[in-house]
């Protein structure tokens, strides 16, 4: 009974302080234009899926932290054609990301800027060549994606304010660079050795779940 009874205290004031802070929620969704540095192909050419959790906390009317909880698909691909390698490969590496980013808003405006850090855990690795899964060929030992990636980013979103919900932010569009800040990967390419890092460019569309509950102004 003791126990239920702080845990029910905890809630309540955890949920009266988000109230108070103006903590908002919601899901984002949408897209990763990737490439792998040092897989000698050139170009945005593998095309992923970018999608979870987002949740904002204030610090004050222009700053605030944003965390989110995304599964983020990753690699490289030649299946644009964008090199003048022989063989088609694709490269697979699907993340659970942890995003913690400083956002800065303009008051002005629906401009935000942010720039911060990701954790990434690796969830699924895949390797083909020409249709063929050579994944235990090519991803196994030193050339075995490490399970662990951590990610700088820089954030530009724009929200949009929502007359019906007393001029709320609702929604939004952004946009977002990601590179591994650590090599995620060594590879024999070419006959030299290589390390690889991420390079993603994100476009996404955000959605605030507590932009519907706030009251409009009278």
């Amino acid at each position: 009974m003791k126990k239920l009874t702080i845990t029910l205290l905890f809630l309540l004031g955890f949920t009266h302080y988000c109230q108070a802070q103006f903590f908002k929620a919601g899901i984002v969704g949408g897209i990763n234009v990737s490439q792998i540095d040092g897989d000698l192909i050139a170009g945005y050419t593998k095309l992923g899926l970018n999608a979870g959790f987002v949740s904002e906390i204030p610090i004050s009317d222009r700053l605030f932290v944003n965390l989110e909880l995304l599964f983020s698909q990753k690699g490289s691909s030649t299946a644009l054609k964008l090199s003048n390698i022989a063989d088609d490969f694709t490269i697979v590496t699907d993340y659970a990301s942890i995003p913690i980013l400083i956002k800065f808003k303009d008051l002005k405006g629906g401009l935000i800027f942010g720039a911060g850090f990701s954790i990434n855990r690796l969830v699924r690795n895949k390797f083909t060549v020409n249709g063929l899964d050579l994944t235990d060929n090519l991803m196994t030992g030193a050339r075995k994606p490490k399970n662990w990636d951590f990610s700088g980013l820089l954030d530009l979103s724009y929200m949009f304010k929502s007359k019906k919900q007393g001029r709320a932010e609702v929604w939004g569009i952004g946009g977002r660079f990601s590179y591994s800040l650590l090599s995620f990967r060594r590879d024999n390419v070419a006959g030299v050795e290589e390390t690889q890092f991420h390079n993603i460019m994100s476009f996404r569309t955000i959605f605030l779940f507590s932009g519907l509950l706030q009251k409009k102004k009278v």
